[in-house]
């Protein structure tokens, strides 16, 4: 009969989760779901800052092929403010071009400074700036372009033939 009593007693014991386990997976359970949060914050975010990069990177990169295909003497790459070396850095209307796209959030600044690194070159600095959720983004590019000048036939050196 000792037996008996001893099985019972046992199975009669457990009736089910205390309520301090209960409360302790509940607490286990809300952080997992809070860090999962979290997560999906920090990636949207992500995605917004690759998307305003690509922006950026696109009117860039469609500016700077404008400016490679044109001619050197091209009226939009002319530093019109006169401020050469000292201009590179100006934004907005103060730059020697400026385009604003309000439609897809971002401003162009191109400044040039004539005969810069060397004659017959332009240094052209090109300012990307976007606006988004976490602020401001700027990028900055900086080219040469360069006047190719033929000489005329008479001043092409010769090579001397062999006989």
């Amino acid at each position: 009969m000792t037996v008996n009593k001893l099985f019972s007693t046992r199975t009669n014991s457990q009736q089910g989760f205390s309520i301090l386990e209960v409360i302790i997976s509940i607490a286990i359970l809300s952080i997992g779901i809070l860090a999962a949060a979290r997560m999906q914050t920090i990636a949207v975010r992500g995605t917004s800052l690759a998307s305003r990069v690509t922006t950026d990177t696109i009117a860039a990169q469609d500016l700077i092929e404008q400016v490679v295909s044109a001619k050197y003497d091209d009226d939009r790459f002319i530093d019109t403010k006169n401020y050469g070396m000292a201009g590179l850095d100006k934004e907005g209307s103060a730059a020697d071009y400026y385009e604003e796209n309000q439609t897809k959030g971002y401003k162009l600044s191109l400044n040039v400074a004539a005969n810069k690194p060397v004659d017959d070159s332009k240094l052209i600095r090109l300012i990307v700036e976007t606006q988004g959720p976490g602020g401001s983004k700027k990028t900055t590019y900086d080219f040469i372009k360069s006047e190719l000048k033929r000489k005329p036939k008479s001043q092409v050196p010769t090579l001397p033939t062999q006989s």
